[in-house]
């Protein structure tokens, strides 16, 4: 016999009650909002989709045409570096047929469709789309890649897909006198890894916000070393790992 699920109403009520709890009398979360697809899906609805999301680090970016790939909530994106120096972010997908554009990271003068070869330069602009001249009512130039609101705060790319968010500046303002110290807006990358995790996301933030009392023991030989039990601070470079909600 199957167990029927709690309504909706009730599983955020529940993680309203827990989030509400001091700090002194904080407990986990239930555990169905890590494994509900009804939750995940109004996850990506309103956090993913709505919110801001960091992509990466700016000086991977480095010179004009290095791009890197990302997505939210299921939607291919990637940033890249334009001609005149500014990080911007589009859909990663052909306009033609939907094939995707780049994978992982690199450097391109133009974006090239590994399909029919539609070819977009660095500002999403279609500027080649072969055979497409014999038709007498197709217009290039009305033909470009959606671009997604992007901008860089502290050294780290932000993307959203919500038009009407407010200014990343804005809302990350307060964090200005605590983040700026660590001038990580001078941070350049060591080492890049991607890894795909099979958790859902929220295992992962609290596995990197559970105290660093752990570390010098467990990763005594890496990241303990930046706990400030286990040694001088070291660069660990920039790590981007992605995974399924």
């Amino acid at each position: 016999m199957t167990k029927e699920l709690s309504p909706l109403d009730d599983v955020l009520g529940a993680l309203g009650e827990s989030a509400s709890r001091p700090m002194e009398r904080a407990i986990g979360l239930p555990p169905m909002l890590y494994w509900r697809e009804d939750v995940a899906a109004l996850e990506a609805e309103r956090i993913f989709r709505q919110d801001w999301v960091c992509a990466g680090l700016a000086a991977e970016l480095r010179d004009a045409g290095d791009y890197l790939t990302f997505s939210i909530a299921g939607e291919p994106i990637f940033c890249v570096r334009d001609q005149a120096g500014a990080i911007r972010t589009f859909s990663n997908v052909c306009r033609h047929r939907m094939m995707r554009l780049v994978d992982g990271h690199g450097r391109a003068r133009r974006i090239v469709c590994p399909y029919h070869a539609w070819t977009y330069d660095l500002g999403g602009r279609l500027i080649g789309a072969p055979h497409m001249k014999e038709s007498s009512v197709f217009d290039r130039t009305e033909i470009c890649l959606p671009e997604i609101r992007t901008e860089v705060w502290q050294g780290w790319i932000y993307v959203t897909m919500n038009a009407a968010a407010k200014p990343l500046q804005e809302l990350l303002a307060p964090l200005e006198m605590v983040v700026g110290r660590y001038g990580m807006a001078g941070y350049v990358p060591v080492l890049h890894q991607d890894h795909v995790l099979q958790t859902n996301w929220k295992l992962l933030t609290e596995n990197f916000i559970g105290g660093l009392s752990p570390l010098p023991v467990a990763h005594k030989a890496t990241v303990g070393l930046v706990s400030g039990r286990g040694g001088p601070t070291r660069g660990l470079g920039n790590i981007h790992t992605t995974g399924p909600l």
